[in-house]
């Protein structure tokens, strides 16, 4: 008779649930991986996330900003605080007297008499 046959069972069934978990961990991995990728992360990256913590590693991929999504508005220009003033140009054909600054004429056309 050996003792050795109670335990043998104990470490069978160990394996076989430890093979079990490591086989569904790598297929679940899966999950974050898509999703990362399709956000534009790496896939890969957030493959062995997966396999390492399942549900942070889907939590993490699902909040992450799709960088291939377009800007949901468009940029506003930047303000501008100081502009330059632009010279005033006097239209062509209505220049008066009245405002040339000559003491001698005034706006009529008449020499200041």
């Amino acid at each position: 008779m050996s003792g050795i046959s109670s335990s043998d069972g104990f470490l069978t069934m160990y394996f076989v649930v430890l093979a079990i978990s490591l086989v569904a961990s790598f297929i679940l991995a899966i999950i974050p991986s898509k999703i990362a990728k399709r956000k534009g992360y790496s896939g890969a990256g957030f493959y062995w996330f997966g396999v390492a913590a399942l549900i942070p590693a889907i939590i993490v991929a699902s909040v992450l900003r799709d960088k291939n999504a377009a800007p949901a508005q468009p940029q506003a220009p930047e303000p501008q605080f100081y502009q330059p003033a632009q010279a005033v140009q006097p239209e062509q054909g209505t220049e008066s007297a009245a405002g040339t600054g000559n003491p001698e004429t005034d706006g009529n056309g008449n020499g200041g008499n």
